[in-house]
C-alpha cells in the first residue's frame, strides 16, 4: 500500500504549487490613474481598466504562459527576503 506514497506526494506538492500560482496571478501589481481611466495591472499581465467618469470598463488580457509566470513568482519571492 505505501509504494506510491512517494508518487502521491510529489503530485500533491505539484497541484499546491499551481493553486499558489493561480491566487498569486489574480493579486494586483499596481493601481495607475490617468485622464480619468484607472487600470488595474495584475500579477499574470491582465490590464483591468475603468473609466471614472462613465462607469465603462473593459480588460486587456496578456496571455502569458504558465512557466512563465512561475519564474515570476520565484523571482519576486525572492526579492522580498
Amino acid at each position: 500500500m505505501t509504494e506510491y506514497t512517494d508518487m502521491v506526494e510529489k503530485r500533491r506538492l505539484e497541484l499546491w504549487q499551481q493553486e499558489e500560482l493561480k491566487d498569486w496571478a489574480k493579486r494586483v501589481k499596481h493601481v495607475h490613474y490617468n485622464n480619468y481611466i484607472e487600470e488595474v495591472a495584475c500579477n499574470n499581465g491582465d490590464i483591468h481598466c475603468t473609466d471614472i467618469r462613465t462607469d465603462k470598463k473593459w480588460t486587456v488580457f496578456a496571455r502569458v504562459a504558465t512557466d512563465r509566470l512561475a519564474q515570476r513568482m520565484k523571482r519576486e519571492k525572492n526579492d522580498r527576503k
